[in-house]
Formats: C-alpha cells, structure tokens, sequence
C-alpha cells in the first residue's frame, strides 16, 4: 500500500500557489477630518472579480464587505475624541494598509486653520504614525515596586516575630505534653 504513496511526484511550487488567493487590492487611509472625526478609507480592487475586504478599528472590526471588480470604493471611519486608534484594512489574511490615527476636533480648530499646507483645522494635527513607534508605559511605576519590597519586608519581620514568642509561651494545649491512652 506504501508502494503506490510513494511513486506520486511531489506538488511544484506552482500549483500550491494557485491555491492560495493571492488578493490584489490597495488601500489608502486618508487624514482625521473634523469636527466629525472621521477618516476616510478607499479601497482600489484592479481585478476583475470581486474581493473581499475587512475594515479594522483597532481590534474591532467595522465593515466586511466586497469591492466590485475594477473598482473603487470609499468608507469612512468614526474615531473617538483624543485616543490613537489603529485603522487596518484586511483581506485574504494580509494586511494591505493599517496606520495610527489620534482625532484632535474639541480643541479650538479655527485657531490652527490653513497652517500646514492647505489643510485646515485640526486634521492638520492629525497624528499618523507607524507600527514602529513607541508603545506607552503601562505597567507600575517605580513607587509601587518600592512599597511592594517595604510591605514584603514588614510582613517577614511579623512572622519572624511571631515565630520565636509563640513556642514558649507555655498558653493553650500546644505547649501541654502529648499523653496517648490506650
């Protein structure tokens, strides 16, 4: 029975390719518009057949839908006030295009209007940033780490304490010799 199993060739590199959809899509995640916080995401499918797509807010996803053949099509996403929000678009399992985007709208957007280079208010402020930048601290702080080893220490000095006044102290049936009846 092994005989037959082993005289089949092995798969050329060319027909596991076909097999895996190799999706051809582009994605440009454009700037914050205010004051409606909303980015705008356009999805390019240059195929002819339909793919699909999924929209990512963070870890959520937003929109999962298909992109018409040979065409465009333009979404947008909500972002929450001050917080930096990464925005993905996926399809087949790859990421075609993900960026960080922060919505600066509440604070005074006619001050900064026309300031950089025609975009006005605060989707100029709009911060774009990569997977590479820096990731905030979110563990505890140097403080709690010091009051974790004073709290350690306080609690050994207690049962050290304890331990050498509790064996003589002659109370209860503890310090009573053990007599067995039989």
């Amino acid at each position: 029975m092994l005989i037959p199993v082993l005289m089949l060739p092995p798969p050329t590199p060319a027909s596991t390719s076909a097999a895996l959809p190799q999706p051809s899509l582009t994605a440009v995640i454009g700037q914050v518009g205010c004051p409606a916080r909303q980015v705008p995401v356009t999805v390019v499918n240059g195929t002819g057949e339909a793919l699909p797509y999924d929209l990512f807010t963070g870890f959520e996803r937003v929109r999962a839908e298909q992109v018409p053949a040979n065409r465009t099509v333009t979404r947008t996403v909500r972002l929450a006030e001050g917080q930096r929000t990464m925005v993905t678009v996926r399809s087949g399992g790859r990421v075609i295009a993900a960026t960080r985007r922060t919505a600066h709208c509440r604070k005074g957007a006619a001050r900064h209007a026309g300031r950089h280079g025609g975009e006005t208010g605060e989707a100029a402020h709009a911060k774009a940033e990569g997977p590479g930048s820096r990731l905030p601290h979110t563990g505890p702080g140097l403080s709690a780490g010091a009051w974790m080893v004073v709290g350690g220490l306080a609690g050994g000095g207690v049962l050290l304490f304890w331990g050498m006044l509790w064996p003589g102290s002659g109370r209860g049936d503890w310090a009573a010799p053990v007599r067995r009846t039989r």
